[in-house]
């Protein structure tokens, strides 16, 4: 009947992931193309594929996908961040070349002038010391592009770095006279930049409105049903013997603006837990054991945009598991995302060396934007 149960379950679950997995690739935004507004849905990917095409349909049943560059349409939106991503020109600059592309970048600030941020592949960056060399910030000004970067060189063993966008500021800046220089100790990152900027808007057109798009990214969360098989042993007891099935809901959590390989996962669930305990001395001990089950763990995405199809993964964590008493079980899992599958095999402990130790399978199907349906 357990087998069964396994067998219907795992069914349920692969049924499920063929059903929603295309469907769910694509969101809801807009593009704007010829000064024209068109809504539909746009394929999720991440955000450093986006600054070269975008995936584009009309709606979700649609069977024609159309891929728009930087040279077709003005800008697109995902109606669930609301961050605007606009068609930009800028210098890429690496050693003694620089070349010019369009791409798709992130609109920070509009008004007299606009700001925008642009992440570079690696195969664009100067030497990779510091974090702020993985992007650039354009700015727009009476029609012109200027590309504000920070780059570094090597000679002679030396790593040298060049502030150059505070040049290009200040080169920008110098028709407003009022305008107060404070670039010298201006740091390279969003808050900064769009301030400064800002400021100099003002200067030049202090009737004008500069609207900030610094929107910050919610989490995000994938989250549905998870069922498991776990097999029980006990240090130095052979003759224990016990296995249980637990079936739960789980939550994956990242914050977008941290860390992307990192995420925290939760979890709420049962298990019915079925032992033997032979002694030699007493009669065989054969008892079944209800857990309500807690697992929180610290999770490692080794790839990390969480919307990929695919995603392997390693975590850390604890689980509180009650049932006339509290139990602490160490746990380490390794596994991965496969579009809405969620598959893992893991250890948990009581103790790290001693006690009662579980191995565990588990299954899970995503049931975020699963129920969507398109309209």
């Amino acid at each position: 009947m357990n087998k069964l149960f396994t067998l219907l379950f795992i069914f349920f679950l692969v049924t499920c992931f063929h059903v929603n997995a295309q469907v769910n690739l694509f969101e809801k935004g807009y593009i704007v193309q010829n000064g024209d507004t068109i809504s539909g849905y746009i394929k999720n990917a991440p955000d450093l594929d986006l600054t070269q095409s975008i995936e584009f349909k009309e709606n979700l049943a649609a069977p024609t996908i159309t891929t728009f560059t930087p040279q077709q349409i003005t800008s697109f939106t995902f109606e669930s961040t609301g961050i605007i991503h606009t068609a930009v020109i800028a210098d890429i600059i690496k050693g003694a070349t620089t070349h010019k592309v369009e791409r798709f970048a992130k609109l920070l600030l509009s008004g007299y002038t606009s700001l925008y941020k642009l992440e570079l592949p690696t195969n664009e960056l100067s030497i990779e010391i510091q974090k702020q060399n993985t992007f650039v910030y354009v700015l727009k000004k009476d029609g012109a592009y200027h590309t504000l970067g920070v780059y570094e060189t090597y000679n002679n063993g030396t790593i040298r770095t060049n502030n150059r966008y505070r040049v290009i500021l200040r080169a920008i800046f110098v028709d407003c006279e009022t305008y107060e220089d404070n670039l010298d100790r201006l740091p390279f990152d969003d808050e900064s930049i769009i301030e400064e900027v800002k400021k100099y808007n003002t200067c030049k057109a202090p009737a004008s409105i500069s609207n900030i798009y610094t929107i910050k990214p919610k989490p995000l969360i994938k989250h549905g049903f998870e069922g498991s098989y776990a097999k029980g042993s006990i240090s130095k007891k052979e003759d224990y013997a016990g296995e249980g099935y637990a079936l739960g809901y789980f939550w994956d959590v990242m914050h977008t603006d941290k860390s992307r390989h990192v995420s925290g996962k939760l979890g709420i669930g049962f298990m019915l837990y079925d032992y033997e305990d032979i002694n030699s001395r007493d009669e065989p001990i054969t008892e079944s054991v209800i857990y309500l089950r807690f697992p929180v763990a610290l999770q490692y995405n080794i790839i990390k945009d969480l919307k990929s199809d695919f995603i392997p993964f390693i975590n850390f964590g604890a689980t509180a598991q009650v049932s006339d008493e509290l139990q602490i079980m160490q746990s380490v899992n390794i596994g991965m995302f496969y579009d809405r599958l969620r598959l893992s095999v893991g250890i948990e402990n009581t103790r790290f060396t001693k006690g009662m130790t579980l191995f565990n399978f588990g299954v899970g199907i995503r049931l975020d934007d699963a129920l969507r349906i398109p309209l």
